[in-house]
């Protein structure tokens, strides 16, 4: 039998390293990463560009100085001489442009040289002029321990993209000569087949050192800073493709970052620029120095189920002793331990002494991605990750450190977003910038919840250009992230935005404790307020007594901005006097107004956890909706068979009292629903008045318990403690909102377990001068991705539900609480699950 063989086209070969490679400054990286694979040190490159395009205007005599007199005559010919300049000729033919372009470009040289291992006769023969695989596959470390980074073997083509022609140099250490390359890219255009393109090669008698001696100067200080003695000069000439300052500028960025921050593994990169030295580049070794950054963020996944998370906090000034707080026109000035003292900061991770050193927390990527499963996760493979936060100005909070805002915008200019390395060699164009600037998606999800980090309810997240960082991915260790064929990133598969997902996991963290701290400064500072603020609501109950009572004539208060007298009294403003009468009359509009948005804020959350409430109980209501149906019929054929005007004497199968007494279980259900949804929303339970916290919650405990007996659970009544004086200036819907809140989410657990006896319990304590409301149940513990930092479970958006919740309901329970002045937080129990609810008593 015949066997026949494949053939490949010269132009299909070229065709395919020409796709792979986009641009021209990312063939000259490929050519970079090259003498990085071969353990340079160093590498030059050398612009020599006079016409980097075609110019569309030129001084007079700016050609002449480089064309021959021929070349000089018909380059004029295509341009037109227009005030002291040549202007290129709009109207040029095809065959013009191209010839013209042929002989600006002839005139451009670019010398890429290193000093790294060279090549010898085999490789050259055997690696480099073998299109389409790489000895890069098998033998994957260099000398030194680098892993290389190239494996498809047409990095060779980048020297297409560059130039028309190639004259390479190199020598191995075995070599007693140079080998110089030459090759005419050219020859594509009219060869058959791939084999038909011929590269010549021949020895030079110049050693190494002396050829680049001769192409870079003898005087140009790298070569006495480097060893030169063995390496690989590419020398290409004439330039193919136009260039431009964007280029130039791009290249540089690309370099910019090339060696990941605080490597000991030294490669530099040197680029001379003859025509436009803005443009010269040399590499420079990057250290961020502990007064730089206000957090470090170090993440490593060990390739199976642990994601490791260290942060580092340097944002807080524990050294600050005192702080003032000015307000109402006054001065407070509070002790900085009175802050650390509060019950936020006695937890493990959270004290004082935790802020000054780094803190651990090692999480399960299922927590992290609990969508994507155990497998998916871990063909991402084990990566590490390195990422500092910096502020770029300094902010209001007075616990915090004073930035030097001039270095830092200096630092995030250069070098902000986070770049990513595959065996410590820079994976373009991830942190550059462009549109993979922001590939871990940052913006997006600062966009969803763009608030400030001391916000009490929603969660900050950071912006990218608020980052400095590094992730290191392996060619051996990640596998599944592979390259893009055109080499401009990696493939966008399932792996990839896991990995992506792993790493805003990661930033999570950090987001959630720099929050932390910000958000428990913001309530002791609003705190401080307060107790300053005490005229303010004399004010307001004068502005109501005169609004609503017996109108002027009333007592005159002093306070900041009041000018005593009796009702003719005045405010001086800078421009205006306005009035005692005017003042009350606009207090007591801002406090009507601040009250109907309040009303409305309330409604929205009574109606959201109406809504979840009508989800948990569906399958409860649709069953007796579908009994409502047919009910009424069924008992009208039922007594018109058996009465006739006398008492019942039939079949007992047509005894309607038995349908009857369903039928009333099933309206006590009904209405018991009903009295929980609608009891909410009714007027007079909206105002803040005087109440009774054990008679509320016996109210809408009262209203749960035939609802929750369908779902077999157990309210333990609130016990009868005599003695406890639990009145408290809350709204009756505003408990509702919070019990109704607990119980949906209480319910939704105890289902999940197998409990003999299903139980939400309640209870009241007083203490000293404070009320707390204790919440509980005997379903599951907390989650264990919550244990470090219970809080967290209150966040906008923070389910244990298995993509089955909506992050809603706890998230209500804290902002109704704190806008009542109290404080919500996680139990410490080994079993079951609670809340704790703190009330500070007012003072009548």
């Amino acid at each position: 039998m015949q066997q026949v063989g494949f053939q490949v086209s010269a132009k299909t070969a070229r065709l395919i390293g020409r796709e792979n490679i986009a641009d021209v400054d990312g063939a000259l990286i490929e050519l970079i990463k090259n003498s990085y694979d071969a353990d340079a040190t160093c590498v030059y490159v050398d612009f020599f560009m006079p016409f980097p395009d075609i110019p569309d205007r030129v001084a007079i005599g700016a050609f002449s100085e480089y064309l021959t007199e021929n070349e000089l005559l018909f380059v004029q010919s295509c341009y037109e001489e227009e005030k002291g300049q040549w202007r290129r000729k709009s109207n040029l033919p095809d065959s013009d442009q191209d010839r013209l372009r042929k002989i600006l470009f002839s005139y451009n040289r670019i010398i890429v040289a290193d000093n790294g291992s060279g090549m010898g006769l085999d490789i050259v023969k055997d690696a480099w002029m073998y299109i389409g695989t790489s000895n890069k596959e098998h033998d994957s470390m260099s000398e030194k321990g680098r892993i290389k980074t190239g494996a498809k073997g047409i990095g060779r083509f980048a020297l297409d993209k560059l130039s028309v022609q190639s004259l390479m140099y190199t020598k191995d250490r075995t070599a007693p000569e140079v080998l110089g390359w030459n090759m005419d890219w050219n020859q594509f255009e009219k060869a058959e087949l791939i084999g038909d393109v011929k590269a010549e090669l021949s020895y030079q008698s110049y050693g190494y050192r002396e050829i680049v001696e001769k192409v870079l100067g003898g005087e140009n200080p790298v070569l006495a800073e480097h060893d030169w003695s063995t390496g690989t000069m590419i020398v290409l000439a004439p330039t193919r493709e136009a260039w431009s300052a964007r280029l130039f500028k791009k290249v540089n960025a690309n370099l910019k970052s090339i060696n990941p921050i605080g490597n000991a593994d030294r490669f530099e990169v040197i680029i001379k620029n003859h025509f436009y030295p803005e443009y010269d580049y040399r590499t420079e070794e990057v250290s961020i120095d502990e007064e730089d950054y206000d957090y470090r963020i170090n993440a490593e996944y060990d390739g199976r189920e642990c994601l490791n998370i260290r942060l580092l906090r340097n944002e807080v000034n524990l050294s600050k002793r005192y702080i003032t707080v000015e307000k109402y026109g006054m001065a407070e000035k509070r002790p900085v331990e009175e802050f650390w003292a509060r019950d936020k900061f006695q937890k493990k991770g959270y004290r004082k002494e935790d802020y000054g050193k780094e803190i651990c927390f090692v999480r399960n990527v299922q927590d992290i991605l609990p969508a994507d499963g155990l497998e998916k996760i871990q063909k991402v493979g084990p990566f590490t990750a390195e990422m500092y936060f910096l502020r770029n100005a300094n902010n209001e909070h007075a616990i915090m450190k004073t930035v030097a805002v001039r270095k830092r915008k200096n630092l995030l200019s250069q070098f902000s977003g986070v770049k990513l390395y595959r065996d410590n060699f820079k994976v373009r164009p991830y942190g550059d910038e462009g549109a993979m600037y922001d590939w871990i998606g940052m913006s997006e999800r600062a966009q969803k919840s763009s608030i400030s980090v001391a916000n009490q309810s929603g969660a900050w997240h950071v912006q990218p250009y608020q980052m400095i960082g590094l992730v290191k991915i392996g060619r051996e260790s990640n596998p599944y992230l592979e390259d893009m064929a055109n080499r401009e990133g990696i493939a966008l598969t399932d792996t990839y935005y896991i990995f992506v997902g792993l790493l805003q996991g990661c930033l999570e963290e950090f987001e959630y404790d720099r929050q932390y701290i910000y958000r428990e400064y913001a309530k002791w500072i609003d705190s401080i307020e307060d107790e300053m603020a005490d005229y303010r609501k004399k004010i307001q109950e004068e502005a109501v007594r005169r609004a609503e009572g017996s109108g002027g004539g009333g007592r005159v208060l002093k306070g900041p901005g009041l000018v005593e007298g009796e009702d003719k009294g005045s405010y001086a403003g800078q421009e205006q006097t306005f009035s005692e009468e005017e003042m009350y009359d606009t207090v007591y509009e801002m406090m009507k107004k601040s009250e109907r948005e309040l009303n409305s804020k309330q409604m929205q959350q009574v109606l959201s956890s109406s809504g979840i409430m009508l989800n948990t109980f569906f399958h409860e209501f649709n069953a007796i909706n579908t009994q409502f149906h047919v009910e009424a019929s069924q008992i009208r054929s039922r007594v018109k068979y058996i009465l006739r005007g006398r008492e019942y004497e039939g079949l007992a199968a047509y005894n309607p009292y038995h349908r009857i007494d369903s039928l009333e279980k099933n309206d006590m259900v009904t209405a018991a629903f009903l009295d929980v949804i609608m009891d909410g929303l009714k007027k007079e339970n909206l105002k803040v008045q005087q109440n009774s916290l054990k008679k509320m919650i016996r109210e809408i405990l009262s209203k749960w318990s035939v609802l929750l007996e369908e779902k077999h659970i157990w309210i333990q009544p609130i016990p009868e403690e005599e003695g406890i004086e639990d009145n408290l200036p809350i709204a009756l819907v505003d408990m509702y909102i919070i019990l109704n809140n607990f119980i949906l989410n209480s319910a939704w657990f105890l289902e999940q377990e197998h409990n003999r006896r299903r139980e939400i319990s309640f209870r009241l304590e007083e203490k000293a001068e404070e009320l707390h409301l204790f919440m509980e149940n005997n379903g599951p513990a907390l989650a264990e991705k919550y244990q470090d930092n219970p809080d967290k479970i209150f966040e906008l958006g923070e389910t244990s539900k298995e993509g089955k919740g909506t992050g809603l309901g706890l998230w209500v329970v804290k902002e109704t609480v704190e806008r009542n002045d109290g404080t919500v937080s996680v139990m410490e129990k080994q079993e079951g699950f609670g809340l704790e609810i703190v009330w500070r008593k007012r003072r009548q």
